[in-house]
């Protein structure tokens, strides 16, 4: 008792150290150097900056050394970064031993759009099913995006489009299932009574693009069409309602992926068809992601489970895209 109030009149003497300062300091180790920390932390360079420093002097000591080739930790910075990390694992076992007294939580869940419409309706209804009470805090983005928002703490999971490219060495990558993308079109497409059609057929067609589709260099579609090769965008939206309303009324297309929209509303009512590309293999992988850095609650665990299972109960209908670590 007599050392934790010493420690208190420590504390007390030197100001209030914030949690946030201490990730700050651990964020300017990790990419060595402020400017890129604080573009990665959506904070100004500036204010990022002026944490770090305010944290040294109550603590009367220098963390960091700067110089023009980024920043370093000095000893003392080290002794404190390795005290930080025991902070923060405290901190997280704390919130999942309270969590775990109710058995619930919220999963923050970043996703590509087609994975809600298929996989995430069955996911939800087994563990309502099995009573696992919990709360799902789901977004829709593209997978850089989502590499992005699970890298900074934003979202506890994400499901992407894998790419070579995207990931960094703080995120685990599991893979879930392999897919092809087809070409989906209405009864006043051309193509509407066509069993395939060729790629450049496709890229000729009036295109719907969804959100930043074909607006970034993406590697998927790089590596399926070539560089600098695009269909004829005509339309872009970030309403998927209203993408396939376009398709279903009008002559316009899309790319859709095989296994996540068999489940479709138009395409089990017969107001669109999938059409298999002749020549070209627009293959992806999906998988999902999480932060090794950060740990994961009980029912982020449960919820990778459940997902991971379910896409296994799917394998007796397509089982040679299921994938496995």
């Amino acid at each position: 008792m007599m050392l934790v109030r010493h420690y208190l009149v420590l504390v007390r003497g030197m100001g209030i150290m914030k949690l946030e300062q201490l990730h700050y300091l651990s964020e300017a180790v990790k990419y060595k150097s402020i400017s890129v920390a604080a573009e990665e932390n959506f904070i100004s360079q500036p204010s990022f900056s002026a944490s770090i420093t305010k944290l040294e002097k109550e603590l009367g000591v220098t963390l960091l050394r700067r110089n023009s080739r980024g920043v370093s930790p000095t000893e003392a910075g080290v002794v404190v970064l390795e005290k930080t990390e025991i902070i923060f694992d405290t901190i997280e076992e704390m919130i999942q031993e309270v969590s775990a007294y109710e058995n619930k939580g919220v999963v923050k869940l970043s996703s590509i759009a087609v994975f809600y419409n298929y996989v995430i309706p069955q996911i939800i209804l087994y563990l309502r099913e099995h009573g696992q009470p919990f709360t799902l805090d789901a977004t829709t983005a593209e997978s850089a995006q989502i590499v992005r928002n699970v890298s900074t703490g934003l979202d506890n999971l994400g499901v992407i489009i894998y790419s070579d490219d995207l990931l960094n060495s703080d995120l685990e990558y599991v893979p879930l299932f392999s897919d092809r993308y087809l070409l989906y079109v209405g009864v006043n497409s051309p193509y509407w009574e066509k069993e395939s059609v060729t790629l450049e057929e496709a890229l000729q067609q009036p295109y719907i693009a969804y959100r930043e589709e074909f607006q970034k260099e993406n590697a998927v579609w790089t590596a399926a069409l070539g560089k600098d090769r695009t269909p004829n965008i005509t339309f872009r939206t970030d309403d998927l309602e209203l993408l396939k309303k376009m398709i279903a009324q009008g002559d316009y297309v899309a790319f859709f992926p095989e296994f996540m929209s068999q489940d479709d509303f138009y395409l089990r009512h017969g107001t669109i068809r999938a059409i298999p590309i002749a020549d070209g293999k627009l293959e992806i992988e999906v998988g999902y992601i999480y932060n090794k850095k950060y740990k994961l609650s009980r029912i982020d665990q449960i919820f990778m489970e459940t997902m991971e299972q379910t896409i296994q109960k799917l394998a007796h209908k397509e089982p040679e895209r299921i994938l496995t670590r």
